[in-house]
């Protein structure tokens, strides 16, 4: 049996620039593709390299990006935050997710206009008006993750 969710990835970067890449759980269902929004990787690097001034600078730059919207309006994306989903969603027993709260971009199908796999450019890459983003494959298991997204109703196109 096929799960109704699937685990894609840990990491995505929203639109093209790099400074976008972020750490984070990447979820999909049969309706929607769901982004846990985790910490800026170069706040990620900051903080553990940086010592205690790279912590604080880190803290610091998170604080001042908190409460922007990471998406524009014109794409069809949601955020909101992990409380405000369904608890249809968040209680199933293939629901990854284990925090509780904190901000989560909801990508619904209808919002997605291709879905692109490419082993070279290692990615999976979601377009929607205007935004694209960027899901970075498991390592292991990448075969059998994109045979779940084919098997979720998800068209993927081998580029």
């Amino acid at each position: 049996m096929e799960p109704e969710f699937v685990h894609v990835s840990r990491a995505f970067r929203i639109g093209p620039d790099a400074s976008e890449n972020r750490a984070g759980i990447v979820v999909a269902s049969a309706e929607a593709f769901f982004l846990v929004v985790g910490m800026k990787a170069t706040h990620v690097g900051m903080a553990g390299a940086g010592g205690a001034v790279g912590g604080l600078l880190a803290v610091y730059l998170a604080r001042k990006s908190a409460g922007k919207p990471l998406c524009d309006e014109a794409s069809g994306v949601i955020e909101t935050d992990l409380a405000g989903l369904p608890t249809e969603v968040t209680t199933h027993a293939d629901w990854p997710v284990r925090q509780k709260s904190g901000p989560v971009i909801v990508i619904p199908r209808e919002a997605i206009s291709s879905v692109r796999y490419s082993f070279w450019k290692w990615g999976i890459f979601l377009q929607t008006t205007g935004v694209e983003f960027r899901l970075e494959p498991p390592l292991f298991g990448r075969e059998r993750m994109l045979q779940q997204l084919a098997g979720l109703g998800w068209d993927i196109e081998r580029i």
